[in-house]
């Protein structure tokens, strides 16, 4: 058992009253104890779904799908198919090989990875490589990385039939900001356009004329 996991168990059989200056981040919960299901695995970050009697129900994250994020921590320990030990900040050493001076996201497998996943995926940061064997988990779990992509010219004819303009980088659902002649576009069906087919596209309800501009802004 890796010497953090030592300490923390130490720490609970003392109690918090009589835990040591050197253990506060223990006692302050860089660790907590959670239900999890049989296939949540060591090494993937997880969110929390519930609580039974008192304890935190967790679960795989999945960046895919915005309703499954953000996560909260990883799973470093599972003592029983359906409990782990989830850590939430510092060091940890159960996932490897890790390049130094990396950052780390969760990953569509729910796993750490060095690459963000490819976009409509949300992209959130979670640490960095210390060296081949530590990763350091940042504090602020919520937050997703995203840039942003200001007044692009998308692609395809303005002709008064083609109704479907192309953006050069796959965009993050909901996030385009489409203008015809500087006049900003409302998104939706029943409205002046809609997002696809597929991460690139725009489709127009009126296909605009020859003369007419377009300008798109959108977050990758």
């Amino acid at each position: 058992m890796p010497r953090s996991l030592v300490r923390y168990a130490q720490v609970r059989r003392l109690g918090t009253p009589n835990v040591q200056e050197s253990d506060t981040a223990y006692a302050e919960g860089r660790y907590f104890e959670a239900n999890c299901l049989v296939g949540d695995l060591v090494n993937q970050f997880v969110r929390v779904v519930g609580n039974t009697l008192g304890v935190p129900d967790v679960t795989k994250v999945d960046p895919s799908d915005a309703s499954k994020m953000p996560a909260v921590g990883i799973i470093v320990q599972k003592p029983t198919s359906t409990t782990c030990l989830v850590q939430v900040t510092g060091q940890t050493t159960t996932f490897s090989p890790v390049i130094a001076g990396s950052f780390y996201y969760v990953g569509t497998t729910s796993l750490p990875v060095s690459v963000p996943p490819a976009p409509p995926a949300l992209r959130q940061v979670v640490g960095v490589g210390l060296d081949t064997a530590r990763l350091l988990l940042r504090s602020g779990f919520g937050i997703e990385q995203s840039s942003t992509v200001d007044g692009e010219v998308p692609s395809g004819f303005i002709n008064g039939v083609n109704a479907v303009f192309g953006t050069v980088q796959p965009f993050l659902p909901g996030s385009t900001r489409f203008y015809m002649n500087g006049v900003r576009q409302r998104l939706g069906a029943p409205y002046d356009y809609t997002e696809g087919p597929g991460p690139q596209a725009l489709t127009m309800t009126l296909a605009p004329k020859s003369g007419d501009t377009l300008l798109v802004d959108y977050r990758v």
